[in-house]
């Protein structure tokens, strides 16, 4: 029996071309998709800017001072005097404060005067608050005629030309002007090189106090000393204080040593009259060997003396240049002071011993803006004068404020390579000088027997605000 075999519906098959090309077209749009949608999404995320943190400084900004402080060394002998004066003429109150006490002594400052206190023998902190702040200027005098100026604290200053023998000692103080602890170190080099003083190393001050360390008793070592003294917690004022014997007789001199920093050119003007020694004391912290030239400045110029060699100063020593030959019939000509031109940066101090008082010129730095200076209470033989020199053409108004009352005003021509001399009308107190068109160096050297030499500095009027940003998370 046969069986009829059913047949269903057929379905007809593509060609093999149309299913190739389809199979083509879903592979070509999956690998277009593949290649386009990742470049889309970096292409899209590079759109977003992601915030970058402010790597840029900001300098801290100006802003109106409403508290300067200021330290003064101790006294020289119970006669000590304060002076304080305000360079803004403003007038009020002002502390001043001994070192170890808790009790000010309040001072009324007039606006055209500075006003003269008995001061002791102890270091002292001047403070002034709100308008006596900016330009408060103050001073300490005492008997010789000896002066200098009271300071704003700093971390980092040389003294140059000490001494820790016999016949020539010196002594640093340090006062604490704040209310918490304050930490320093005290680095001393000689004419062998870099001195052994481990106790000169992390010292601390407690608030408010001073400390005063006889190099004599902490190094005791004959030769000519500089001290570099960095403060690294708190704040200390710092000074120094120099006594010199130059015949070995017991007829020594005292003075106050004024602070400085390294330099390759320096400028010390400050020669008082009379005959005697006088050196110029180099010291170099380096790791290179210096070569200086000394020339002699006057008011015509600025000359190297016959007879004066280059000076060579190893590194990590101190130098002693003997000038009595040269500087003698100098300062009987005029001569004002020395320049010092170093291939690498150095501190030097001028000495001079002349009628058995000692008085000492340092590097003067550059004075901008007006500035002022006090002078202490001459005898009917003393007087002053102050000696400036310009950086460029430019001129300078100096005025002489007289006890009592009055003033007289002095206009100075300056130019570089000369040196403006002027003196001071008796019974001057108080001494303003306005540069104009340059920069000045200045000094003011007082003579009454002795002799004494004060450096112009430029004067705080302005405080400073740290630029404080929130930082990225």
């Amino acid at each position: 029996m046969s069986r009829q075999q059913s047949r269903g519906r057929r379905m007809a098959l593509p060609p093999p071309e149309r299913v190739a090309r389809g199979l083509r077209a879903r592979l070509n749009l999956t690998a277009v998709l593949a290649v386009v949608l990742p470049a889309l999404t970096v292409g899209a995320l590079s759109l977003v800017s992601e915030p970058q943190p402010d790597d840029a400084t900001h300098p801290p900004r100006e802003t109106d001072l409403n508290l300067a402080i200021q330290t003064c060394p101790g006294g020289l002998s119970k006669a000590g005097q304060v002076a304080v004066a305000s360079a803004e003429g403003a007038s009020g109150p002002v502390e001043v404060t001994e070192a170890g006490s808790d009790v000010p002594t309040p001072v009324q400052v007039p606006s055209d005067a500075p006003v003269t206190v008995d001061a002791g023998k102890r270091p002292l902190v001047v403070r002034a608050v709100d308008e006596m702040a900016a330009g408060l200027v103050s001073a300490r005098f005492d008997a010789g005629p000896a002066a200098v100026s009271c300071r704003v604290p700093e971390s980092d200053q040389w003294f140059t030309g000490l001494g820790a023998a016999a016949r020539h000692t010196s002594v640093i103080e340090l006062v604490n002007p704040d209310p918490g602890p304050a930490v320093a170190d005290i680095t001393v080099i000689g004419p062998r090189g870099p001195v052994d003083a481990p106790s000169l190393r992390g010292i601390t001050v407690p608030g408010g106090r001073s400390l005063s360390l006889d190099l004599s008793r902490e190094i005791p070592l004959r030769g000519e000393l500089a001290a570099h003294v960095e403060v690294s917690r708190g704040r200390l004022g710092v000074h120094a204080v120099d006594t010199f014997d130059e015949l070995g007789r017991g007829e020594a001199g005292t003075d106050w040593l004024a602070p400085q920093l390294p330099a390759q050119q320096l400028t010390m003007l400050g020669l008082p009259r009379g005959q005697g020694t006088r050196a110029l004391v180099v010291a170099n912290d380096g790791d290179d060997e210096v070569r200086a030239t000394i020339k002699v400045v006057t008011q015509d110029s600025a000359f190297e003396p016959r007879g004066l060699d280059e000076v060579r100063v190893p590194p990590g020593t101190v130098v002693r240049v003997p000038l009595s030959a040269i500087l003698g019939k100098a300062v009987d000509d005029g001569a004002l002071g020395v320049q010092v031109e170093a291939t690498h940066p150095v501190t030097a101090t001028l000495r001079s011993f002349v009628g058995g008082d000692v008085s000492h010129a340092v590097p003067l730095p550059p004075v901008t803006e007006p500035t002022q200076v006090l002078l202490p209470e001459l005898g009917p033989k003393g007087r002053g004068t102050v000696a400036l020199s310009g950086d460029s053409v430019g001129s300078a108004q100096v005025t002489a404020h007289l006890e009592g009352g009055g003033e007289k005003v002095i206009a100075v021509d300056l130019k570089p390579g000369t040196t403006a001399r002027v003196k001071l009308p008796a019974k001057t107190v108080l001494v303003d000088v306005a540069p104009s068109g340059t920069t000045v160096r200045g000094a003011l050297v007082v003579e009454d027997g002795g002799a004494s030499v004060t450096g112009l500095h430029e004067l705080v009027r302005t405080g400073l605000v740290p630029d404080v940003r929130p930082a990225l998370p």
